[in-house]
């Protein structure tokens, strides 16, 4: 039997549809990586030269403020100009998905 071909956001990382867990000691820039990955998809083009497809990103940061992650997206357009118009839904969490109403 032949797997159903699979389809990825930016290949071969994160899988269309999928969740996807990125893992590693505190300070190792986890954080930064998942911003990065979500503000290519969300212009749909790559600068870590991955195939990339355009969709909506939601970035629900439970470490940090809105601050900290408006200026390193900033940070990182300023290194990738390609990156200035992207866009992403942010939240602030404090709590487990399924325990938050909104």
């Amino acid at each position: 039997m032949v797997p159903d071909p699979v389809n990825y956001l930016v290949e071969p990382l994160l899988e269309e549809g999928c969740t996807t867990v990125i893992g590693g000691e505190m300070g190792s820039g986890k954080s930064l990586f998942a911003l990065l990955l979500g503000l290519q998809v969300s212009i749909g083009k790559s600068v870590l030269e991955l195939p990339t497809k355009k969709a909506v990103v939601s970035y629900l940061d439970y470490e940090d403020e809105q601050g900290t992650h408006l200026r390193r997206a900033d940070l990182l357009a300023s290194g990738h100009p390609e990156l200035v118009d992207s866009r992403i839904l942010y939240r602030r969490c404090d709590r487990p998905i399924p325990d938050d109403p909104e």
